[in-house]
């Protein structure tokens, strides 16, 4: 057999990065939501610069760490983006000369095997 190389059209790559904790400062940023904006435009671009379309923001449960009582759990907030996979995938193309492949007969399945019945006195038989 052959083997070739293609690109499936439909499959699809994920990407995830932690969201960020803080906006980074700048000019003429004065508060927080503005600093978180442009951190996140400057996220979005810069993954869109290398194929990838942001899908969603999700939030996601991570047990780290110790404390008094136990393990901490802390959430943590993930950016999901995807993308078209260029990954190239190999195919076997069948021979033109060979036939369809055996079915396989699937197994009987398995019964109990009841134990025979033996008579010791005849049967009458009745007919109407």
């Amino acid at each position: 057999m052959r083997h070739e190389t293609f690109t499936n059209p439909d499959a699809i790559e994920f990407k995830v990065v932690p969201a960020p904790k803080k906006g980074e400062h700048g000019p003429n940023l004065s508060n927080d939501t503005d600093r978180m904006a442009h951190t996140l435009t400057g996220i979005f671009n810069e993954m869109a610069a290398e194929g990838w379309e942001f899908l969603r923001a999700e939030r996601l449960p991570n047990d780290v760490g110790y404390d008094m009582t136990g393990t901490a759990a802390k959430e943590v907030t993930v950016l999901v983006f995807r993308r078209e996979s260029c990954q190239p995938v190999m195919f076997r193309r069948a021979s033109a000369t060979a036939g369809p492949r055996p079915v396989a007969e699937p197994e009987p399945a398995l019964r109990p095997v009841a134990e025979p019945l033996v008579l010791t006195n005849p049967l009458e038989i009745v007919r109407d």
